[in-house]
């Protein structure tokens, strides 16, 4: 997902912040038992502080979506953490 982000903001123009959001811890996956709740997902989540991220507009992207809850906890993060809006979602 990193490589990909990376392309695409050189293409488009735009800075990288695909790392300015980080696992404090990982999860266990769905399909061996694992948690996948908006809370667990938004509590295995920090902003890292190197990025200054106020008014920024972004695009999230996730390699594997399956309830979308991660997806969700990680928006809901990045708008915590500053950034103005989602550019789109998928």
């Amino acid at each position: 997902m990193h490589k990909l982000a990376r392309m695409l903001s050189a293409y488009y123009g735009r800075a990288d912040y695909s790392r300015c959001l980080r696992r404090k811890h990982n999860i266990a996956k769905l399909s061996t038992g694992g948690s996948r709740s908006l809370l667990k997902q938004y509590q295995s989540m920090e902003e890292d502080a190197r990025y200054t991220v106020s008014g920024k507009k972004f695009l999230l992207l996730d390699d594997i979506v399956t309830t979308g809850n991660s997806m969700m906890a990680a928006r809901k993060r990045l708008l915590e953490g500053g950034f103005q809006s989602l550019l789109r979602w998928w």
